[in-house]
């Protein structure tokens, strides 16, 4: 999905380069198909970038722990 909506074609597709996105023509553009992507892969990553963050700051608090005993 990445590829294909941050591609040069994804954006014209997506109505990326619009002035007036309101007067586009809904049959050739795909606004809200272009945006609803958008936020589907901004919020995957932001997931998996808080968990990778989570699992680092949990092995960091074991290894205090286990290095205090």
């Amino acid at each position: 999905m990445q590829v294909w909506r941050w591609s040069h074609a994804g954006k014209v597709c997506s109505g990326d380069y619009l002035d007036n996105k309101d007067d586009a023509d809904r049959n050739i553009y795909l606004i809200f198909e272009g945006n609803f992507i958008k936020a589907m892969l901004i919020a995957v990553y932001s997931i998996l970038s808080l968990s990778a963050l989570s699992i680092v700051i949990v092995a960091g608090c074991f290894c205090k722990r286990q290095v205090e005993e």
